[in-house]
């Protein structure tokens, strides 16, 4: 398999190499498993055979789902679960990591993230921080608390 895409991308320069969905998911969990040294190193041993980590970048970007910072995407879930002919009972799980946390702008949602978002009935409240003016964004890192915390919630079928 790797000598057939080393052959296929021989003739072609380097930004015009080509690799199928399925390799840029394998490729992509190489990364994510061996980490970016791994990646690079193997990289560099096996050129025009493994994409570079700006390609496999770009792939996350056009195929992954956004995630906006404090949504609980149930609807997702019971999509994911439908599909799948999984029941709609489910164990959830919280888990959370120190961070270095950095505020940031995102563009995309027009929010101020990196700050601590208020509760409201035990969820997030995920429009607070919203960048309406540079004022607004000014007055958020006088009152906003900067986030130390990362919080996940994974949730699962149970074998019922």
């Amino acid at each position: 398999m790797l000598h057939d895409i080393s052959s296929k991308n021989a003739s072609k320069s380097s930004n015009q190499n080509k690799y199928n969905a399925t390799l840029k998911k394998f490729f992509l969990y190489l990364y994510y498993i061996g980490g970016r040294l791994l990646y690079e190193t193997l990289q560099s041993n096996l050129p025009k055979v493994i994409p570079t980590i700006s390609s496999l970048n770009r792939y996350i970007a056009e195929n992954s789902t956004k995630l906006d910072e404090g949504v609980m995407d149930f609807q997702e879930l019971k999509l994911f679960l439908e599909e799948r002919n999984l029941k709609k009972f489910v164990w959830i799980s919280e888990d959370a990591t120190r961070i270095t946390g950095r505020i940031e702008y995102d563009s995309r949602s027009n929010k101020v993230v990196g700050f601590v978002l208020p509760l409201r009935n035990g969820l997030p409240e995920t429009n607070h921080y919203i960048a309406s003016s540079a004022q607004t964004i000014q007055e958020y890192f006088k009152i906003g608390t900067k986030a130390h915390s990362a919080y996940i919630h994974n949730c699962g079928t149970t074998p019922i």
